[in-house]
């Protein structure tokens, strides 16, 4: 559920403190200096249209290309970014001021994930998925030699914790007052590679 106070120091992550930090002046501003606005919390986003080819979309485009070996068996929460869209387009009109509205979609597991990318395109199936335990003894060595090399490590802790933590988030306020919706994940994906071979980033199989 929304909450309607950010404490810095109850997060994980600089990335998350940032947003902890930032989306409190907002809501201080709102209550004590007169900003008309609203906050929405997004769970994660993917969808077409990433020309920035982030992380999650890497993630397909490695899948697809035979280049995840393994997989980590655990779960995830990810909205469309066309929902998302939408849902800001609408806080516009609907938001009440000094809100917040979570923007999430269902869990679905990480295994479940790349069947269904595999599903959609010429991927072969990720047939080895690591238990979380293992998975952050990797991590850990993974991130101590990326750092020696300067390099950016392929799989963090903060990618585990992400995977691993409840991820099951409530979007009922933002259904309700901003009319929110979710379209499933099989359109999303099929949609993404659709979107990644008239890009030219990913080949047919011919």
């Amino acid at each position: 559920k929304e909450v309607d106070y950010f404490d810095e120091t109850k997060v994980l992550g600089c990335y998350s403190m940032s947003k902890a930090l930032a989306t409190q002046e907002v809501l201080d501003a709102c209550h004590h200096k007169g900003l008309n606005a609203c906050v929405v919390h997004p769970s994660g986003i993917m969808g077409p249209g990433d020309y920035a080819l982030g992380e999650i979309m890497q993630n397909v485009i490695n899948i697809i290309n035979g280049e995840l070996p393994a997989g980590i068996d655990g779960n995830f929460n990810i909205c469309d970014v066309r929902d998302l869209a939408n849902a800001i387009i609408s806080a516009v009109d609907k938001g009440r001021c000094g809100e917040c509205y979570i923007l999430a979609n269902e869990v679905i597991s990480f295994k479940d994930f790349c069947n269904m990318i595999t599903e959609n395109s010429s991927g072969s199936k990720v047939k080895v998925f690591i238990p979380p335990v293992a998975a952050n003894i990797m991590s850990f060595l993974m991130e101590r030699i990326a750092e020696k090399k300067g390099e950016k490590p392929v799989l963090t802790s903060f990618n585990i914790y992400n995977l691993t933590r409840n991820n099951q988030f409530d979007s009922t306020k933002a259904k309700e007052e901003l009319g929110y919706t979710t379209r499933p994940y099989e359109e999303t994906i099929h949609d993404m590679i659709e979107w990644l071979l008239a890009e030219g980033i990913i080949k047919k199989e011919s």
